[in-house]
Parts: structure tokens; sequence; C-alpha cells
């Protein structure tokens, strides 16, 4: 049994840690409402080896274009606190969840179905940078802040992390009744919103619960010889990385005027006719179109894969789920970005742009939340099929 001392530091810790990120979520937000915010460029921005990941390197030479002066252990932490596969590199499917809102689901969609667009010189228009980096700085304010507060919850003489986890829930995750009880015992002011935002941002298991390795993230995340979080690269990784640069490198330019990114004809026409006043683009006049699926004219990837496996008239449950199986190779439970362009690749032979999976990942993504459930692959597929016949 902890001291009421201690338990008082837990839960100030643990108050101090729902108010930060709700601060990091207004800043999401605040990103998020702006026009020229599309979480693929954000990720091209960042992803200055052009290898569709981002590393420990990535965001110091970011910081470094911000003039900003960072300190690696702050970097590591924004790293590990996005890379959900503990990795040490932060792919799409990771960073899109962790840049887009969650607590507001509307805002969120209406960002998600934005369209990507071209990069001058490798900078984003100058609102959206600044927005981004102040994200990033609050990431790290959170960091610095909870590590004070850590220190000083274990340098009490009773602090066991085990009895801590059981302070808050005996049970064997952390779910929203289970903190809203805990934070009303412990009077700490809240609202429903920012608990459930707590444990999406916490939850490396995209449970919507906070498992007891989660609880050790939180207390240890600070801390380089953190046993939760081993900071290599695994070989296999690193080979993966090596083929995909060596391989989707080349299709794709996004410094210049060849760069593959999804633009409407109607922004392209929109470019031409422009032209003849011969101005100089400002940088933050940037024109983006929504990006909106229609299913008659947009569904051509999705159409692809159905006509590759040739299951237009196998349409059953139980091959729906063995092909959804069969894509997600590492048998997380769901597919990612990253799981559509290795089953293309590796398994059908026919690499697709980056653009083009983005699309189908839109589309079968129904959730819009970075990730295709077997539930919504299921669906999506059925609903495209059924659209078809008409």
């Amino acid at each position: 049994m902890l001291s009421q001392k201690t338990l008082q530091l837990l839960r100030k810790y643990l108050d101090g840690y729902l108010k930060l990120e709700n601060e990091i979520e207004n800043k999401r937000e605040q990103l998020a409402h702006n026009l020229y915010f599309e979480p693929y460029t954000i990720f091209c921005r960042l992803d200055y080896k052009k290898i569709l990941h981002i590393d420990i390197n990535d965001l110091k030479v970011y910081f470094l274009d911000n003039n900003i002066i960072d300190c690696e252990d702050d970097l590591q932490f924004i790293i590990r606190k996005i890379d959900i596969d503990k990795d040490q590199y932060i792919s799409f499917s990771e960073f899109s969840r962790y840049i887009l809102p969650h607590r507001d689901q509307d805002l969120n969609s209406l960002a998600n179905s934005r369209q990507s667009y071209q990069l001058l010189d490798n900078k984003l228009p100058s609102l959206v940078e600044k927005q981004l980096i102040e994200v990033f700085l609050a990431e790290i304010e959170l960091n610095k802040r909870m590590l004070q507060q850590m220190q000083q919850l274990k340098a009490q003489p009773d602090w066991d992390k085990i009895t801590a986890w059981e302070s808050v829930n005996s049970g064997r995750r952390w779910d929203q009744k289970g903190l809203q009880q805990y934070f009303d015992e412990s009077k700490i002011q809240y609202n429903f919103k920012d608990i459930e935002n707590f444990i999406y941002r916490n939850s490396k298991e995209r449970d919507y619960r906070i498992n007891y390795s989660d609880f050790l993230y939180l207390v240890f995340a600070h801390e380089d010889n953190n046993v939760n979080y081993k900071f290599f690269t695994p070989q296999k990784n690193q080979k993966l990385i090596s083929d995909k640069k060596s391989n989707l490198l080349p299709k794709t330019n996004f410094r210049t005027n060849e760069s593959t990114n999804l633009k409407s004809d109607k922004f392209n026409k929109h470019l031409q006719s422009q032209s003849h006043h011969n101005q100089i683009q400002n940088h933050d006049d940037i024109e983006v179109s929504e990006f909106k699926i229609n299913e008659y004219e947009d569904q051509n990837i999705l159409q692809q894969l159905l006509n590759k496996l040739k299951i237009q008239n196998q349409l059953k449950g139980h091959f729906l789920k063995q092909l959804f199986l069969q894509i997600d190779e590492n048998k997380k439970g769901f597919i990612t970005l990253d799981d559509l362009m290795n089953y293309f690749e590796n398994i059908l032979h026919t690499p697709k742009q980056i653009e083009e999976l983005i699309k189908l990942v839109k589309i079968l993504d129904k959730n819009k939340d970075g990730i295709i459930s077997e539930k919504e692959f299921c669906e999506q597929i059925v609903r495209h099929v059924y659209i078809q016949q008409f």
C-alpha cells in the first residue's frame, strides 16, 4: 500500500499528464483547421531521405531548419511516443495517427480527406510550418514537466510501480470507465473527451485501453535505459529500409515538378490558366482542393486489386478474411499503408506508386484513423463491388 504522499504525487502526475495531452491536442486541432494541412504532405516534409520513414535524424534536421536548438533526449521521446511498433522508425501510418486530431472526429475526417500537394524546396506554407513545430514543442514540454514530477514520485521510499498500477485500477486494463472512476474519487477535473484522448494517445495496441506495458512506458519513457523500449534498429528493419530506399525513391520526386503527388485535374488546369500572369506564387497561397472519394472514378486502384485477385465472384466472408490475413503479414489485427505496399510488391509483384496506395487506404479506412480493420476491409470491398453493378 502506497503512502498518502505517494498517492498524492501519483494523482498529480496523472492529472498533469492529462492536461498536457489536452494542450497538445489543442495544438493539433489548430493545425488541422489550416486548409493547407494534409498528413502525407507533412510526412514528406519530414522524410528528408525520401524512404517513407522518419527517424531521429530527420527530426534533428527539421528542428535545425526552424532554428530550434534541440536536445537529443527530447527528440528520442518524440520518436518513442509516435513509434508504436518500436522499431525506431516512424511510418506514415504511425505519423498520421499521431498528428491528426482525435478529440474532434469531424475535424479529423476533414483534415484526412484533403489532397496532398507538391512542396517547393521541401518547405511547407509558413503558417503550417509554425503550427507543426508548436505541436512538437508542446510534446517536448510534456516530456520535461513529466520527467520532473516522475523523479519526485520515484524518490518516495515506498514507490512501487505494480502497487501504483493497482492503486489506479486493479484490472488488467485502464479503460474509459475505470479512469473516470479514479479521477472522480481523486477529485480531478476532467471531461469525457480528454480522458478518451489520453487513452488513445498512450495505448500502443490501439485498443482504447492502457495496459500495464503502456503504463510502464508512461513511467519510464523519459529514461534512456527504459526496458520497455529498446532503442535500436532490428536487422530485418535495416534491410526493409534499404529496399524501400532503392526501389521506391526513383519513382517519386517530391522536390520537383516530376512529383506524382495527388493533384486533381482541376488544380492542374487552374495553374495553367494562371501562368500568363507571370507571377511568383507565394508559398502561403497554395491552392489545395479537397480530396473526396468518387465511387465511379477514384477506385481504380481497388478495382485493380480485385481484378488481380479475381475475387469478384467469390465474395464470401471466409475468403475476404483470408485475404485480410494475407495482407496483414505481421498479424497485428489491422492493415496499414506499409502492409499494402509490401503486399503489392512482394506478393502481387506489381509495385504501385505511394499516392495510389494512399488513395486505396483512404477508400478502405472507413473510420479515418489511419488503419484498416478486418470489418472495414470486408465492408468497403463488398460496397465497392455493389456499386460497380450499377
